[in-house]
């Protein structure tokens, strides 16, 4: 019965495949798979001509290979760089400062009256003379008294141990000389300048001694700029000199690196 089964369905099987062999070799079916086959042929072919190829490469080491650019572009790490030359080398934009001359001077008269009452209370001191040692509890309240300049020990010691005339000489000579760097420039940054030009005219009749351990470090705390920078113009002039700086650009068919010559750079493994 089982063969008589497979007798009956043997014709039905061969018709099917019989069907399916002429469709396969139909025209419209052969051309069906011509196209789909060259499609994905042509879709391989573009996948791997526009795949980036990767290298091997790391910060340092010699190309093993050549590698040109395939297209123009952009080197931005030299280019930022020589954006960020450009914004340093603009110079601060400065603005006048009112008022400052005025400051300087009552700062100047404060720490005269300091130094003053200093030299008194040295003065009230058992065995004071002008080679007089002072105990670390003297030089503490000095310091107390002093308390608009950091003076050292030694520094402290000059002030009170000079006498009167040179004292007062010195201030004599230093409020002039101050008043009249003041009225002109003073620069932010560049306050050495103007401290150096007092130092010479005060320490024409100052002793070293009281010119280097008093008048220095008084007009270091009260020397001010009255040209200080305008931050915000300044930003803008910077910002303009970035702008200027042209992109430095590797060309099409350029190396961007050659084999064996040189170490790679950040700007070109970037």
């Amino acid at each position: 019965m089982h063969d008589q089964m497979l007798n009956r369905d043997t014709p039905g099987l061969a018709g099917r495949f019989s069907g399916w062999a002429a469709r396969i070799r139909s025209a419209g079916v052969s051309r069906g798979l011509v196209i789909t086959l060259g499609t994905l042929l042509c879709l391989l072919v573009f996948i791997v001509t526009v795949t980036p190829r990767r290298y091997s490469l790391s910060l340092g080491m010699v190309p093993n290979q050549t590698i040109a650019a395939h297209r123009d572009v952009v080197d931005e790490v030299t280019t930022q760089e020589h954006r960020d030359a450009a914004a340093r080398g603009v110079t601060p934009v400065y603005h006048f400062r009112d008022g400052v001359t005025e400051q300087v001077l009552e700062q100047l008269s404060a720490v005269y009256e300091q130094m003053s009452a200093a030299r008194q209370y040295a003065r009230s001191l058992p065995d004071f003379g002008t080679t007089r040692a002072y105990s670390p509890e003297e030089f503490t309240r000095a310091r107390e008294i002093v308390s608009l300049i950091p003076l050292q020990d030694f520094q402290l010691t000059t002030l009170m141990n000079a006498r009167d005339e040179q004292f007062e000489q010195m201030f004599a000579d230093l409020t002039p000389a101050l008043r009249n760097a003041m009225q002109g420039n003073v620069t932010q940054g560049q306050e050495a300048l103007a401290i150096n030009g007092i130092m010479q005219v005060a320490g024409f009749r100052t002793g070293v001694s009281l010119l280097q351990n008093v008048v220095l470090p008084t007009l270091k705390a009260v020397v001010r700029p009255n040209m200080v920078v305008n931050e915000e113009a300044t930003e803008v002039a910077r910002e303009a000199a970035r702008h200027a700086v042209e992109p430095v650009v590797y060309k099409q068919g350029q190396n961007i690196v050659v084999r064996g010559e040189g170490r790679i750079q950040e700007n070109q493994l970037a």
